[in-house]
């Protein structure tokens, strides 16, 4: 119970740096897909469940990765936040995805989740992004991908 009052705490936080902040921690850049004039910013939270902790971890869309953070050695157990940006992004239909690049066990249970927002270049008019809550075990490489489209 403590856990899910945390995560959800996490999550509510999470929401409010990355719509208040406009992302940070990306490497930017172009779009993965074709050009357009909207600007992405999607960030998720980890909390590792069993044990292990995350040491780094990626952000792509569309399978190329826009942002990474890294952990270190102690690594991060609990509000483990992974937030990137890009800019000239396509409407349509993209899939977002958080990747273990680097952890302290062969493999850990983590609880996912993620937010974002669209901004059109042009308008200004924007677009709150929420991914659904996962709870998945994952080796280093290991990925969750999300469906999201505008």
């Amino acid at each position: 119970m403590i856990r899910r009052t945390c995560l959800a705490a996490i999550l509510a936080f999470s929401t409010l740096t990355i719509l208040s902040c406009g992302g940070g921690g990306g490497h930017g850049g172009s779009s993965p897909t074709e050009s357009g004039g909207k600007h992405l910013t999607i960030g998720f939270g980890l909390a590792a469940l069993s044990g292990g902790v995350v040491q780094t971890a990626a952000v792509s869309v569309d399978n190329r990765e826009i942002g990474r953070k890294e952990f270190g050695n102690a690594g991060c157990a609990l509000n483990c936040q992974v937030i990137a940006e890009t800019e000239r992004f396509g409407a349509g239909s993209h899939t977002v995805a958080v990747t273990i690049v680097r952890q302290s066990q062969g493999s850990v249970r983590y609880q996912v989740f993620g937010t974002g927002v669209v901004v059109d270049t042009v308008t200004g008019a924007s677009q709150a992004i929420t991914l659904g809550t996962k709870t998945v075990t994952l080796a280093a490489g290991g990925s969750v991908p999300y469906g999201i489209s505008f």
